[in-house]
């Protein structure tokens, strides 16, 4: 049985720990594989990292207001349609409580091993890129968002390419037009998420 694990993990630097158990026990915490979440629900949940651009999306410190619109209309739906859903952007108060890279490295990649599928926006974000590599590695299931009326400093079809050099990844792509209504967007990616997976 899966046992939620409230320490830090061994070996990570004392002036570390804080940061860490502040994370880990935070109330929007979540975990697919905790059977007492799951075992209410007809069906296993399933666990979502929502993995998003930060640092270009930044505005005074903060994450600006249509980006944090998006993802928050996002992860309401998901987690309406009993998806277990971890977003950093929200871990991180939108930016108001930044986790120190060393640290959000670690629990990122704590959390990508603990999800079923990682659901990338990576636009803007090597950061993205470095974690839909993690997740290809460690088998997960992979839908990438891509917004195809903004510009862009990633190659998606490097991307692309390298997920299926695994062999078994086949990521599933999301095509959007960002400059319409964020709900147009959102249902479209939750319309098609419920498809996969419920």
């Amino acid at each position: 049985m899966y046992v939620l694990e409230r320490q830090p993990p061994r070996g990570m630097p004392e002036s570390e720990c804080n940061q860490w158990l502040e994370w880990a026990n935070d109330p929007h915490f979540t975990d697919s594989r905790n059977p007492l979440r799951s075992s209410l629900l007809p069906w296993v949940p399933k666990g979502i990292f929502l993995a998003h651009a930060f640092t270009s999306e930044l505005t005074d410190g903060v994450i600006n207001p249509s980006t944090r619109n998006k993802v928050e209309l996002l992860l309401g739906k998901l987690r309406s349609s009993n998806f277990l859903v971890h977003c950093s952007l929200e871990r991180e108060v939108w930016g108001e409580k930044a986790m120190m890279p060393e640290v959000l490295t670690r629990v990122d990649y704590r959390e990508i091993e603990k999800s079923d599928v990682l659901m990338a926006f990576p636009q803007t974000s090597q950061g993205v890129c470095v974690e839909i590599g993690w997740a290809g590695a460690l088998g997960k299931e992979i839908t990438i968002c891509w917004d195809i009326n903004k510009d862009t400093t990633i190659d998606l079809s490097d991307v692309l390419g390298r997920l299926y050099s695994l062999g078994s990844i086949i990521p599933d792509l999301i095509l959007y037009e960002g400059g319409k209504p964020a709900p147009l967007m959102v249902d479209k990616v939750v319309s098609r998420i419920k498809e996969r997976f419920i």
